[in-house]
């Protein structure tokens, strides 16, 4: 009876074709919506996930291949730079000294002395213990271009990093050109060894 009451209560003709259509566009939409929609949405998201893997092999690969190549130009820098070793000394304390001992030793070498040098804490790089000196010279030009070319030519292999510097005159009969340089001056060690316990 409530079957026959709702059969008879639903429109017809051209008012329940548009109900019709209308349903079914319904339907129709809230599949889309809720099932269509996220599925080619996740599907666009595996495919973009399966480029970029394919990318990234095709990058380790390409890195893999040129290991060996890479490999072999090592070899042959380390052939070719005989005498780059690590500054001696057990502790950081130590090889600071040297550092600044071999830096003064080059200054006055040149006619030249150092205005200050400051030891900068030690740092791990690596495998390595990195020793810094910050160092400030006051002088001519020529002194502190030699001590720079003795650096770039010095054994174990040391750098310089952070140079500064200022130009002045010294007023009087000869006005001479002064210059006001610091720099940053670092040597590498290798950590100790630990010890191993009985």
């Amino acid at each position: 009876m409530a079957a026959s009451s709702l059969a008879t209560s639903l429109p017809t003709g051209r008012r329940g074709r548009i109900l019709a259509v209308g349903l079914t566009l319904a339907v129709a939409g809230t599949l889309w919506v809720g099932v269509l929609a996220p599925l080619v949405a996740w599907k666009a998201e595996l495919a973009e996930m399966v480029e970029r893997r394919k990318a990234l092999v095709a990058r380790m690969e390409g890195l893999a291949v040129s290991l060996p190549v890479l490999q072999g130009r090592l070899a042959a820098a380390e052939a070719a730079t005989p005498g780059l070793t690590t500054l001696p000394g057990g502790t950081d304390a130590v090889v600071a000294a040297a550092l600044q001992q071999w830096i003064e030793t080059a200054a006055s070498r040149h006619g030249t002395s150092l205005a200050s040098a400051e030891v900068l804490p030690a740092e791990p790089l690596g495998a390595y213990r990195r020793i810094g000196l910050r160092v400030a010279v006051a002088g001519a030009w020529q002194p502190l271009v030699r001590i720079l070319q003795d650096i770039e030519e010095a054994t174990p292999k040391m750098l310089v990093d952070d140079v500064q510097i200022q130009a002045g005159l010294v007023l009087g009969d000869g006005m001479a050109k002064t210059i006001d340089a610091a720099f940053t001056l670092y040597g590498f060690r290798e950590p100790a060894t630990p010890v191993a316990l009985p």
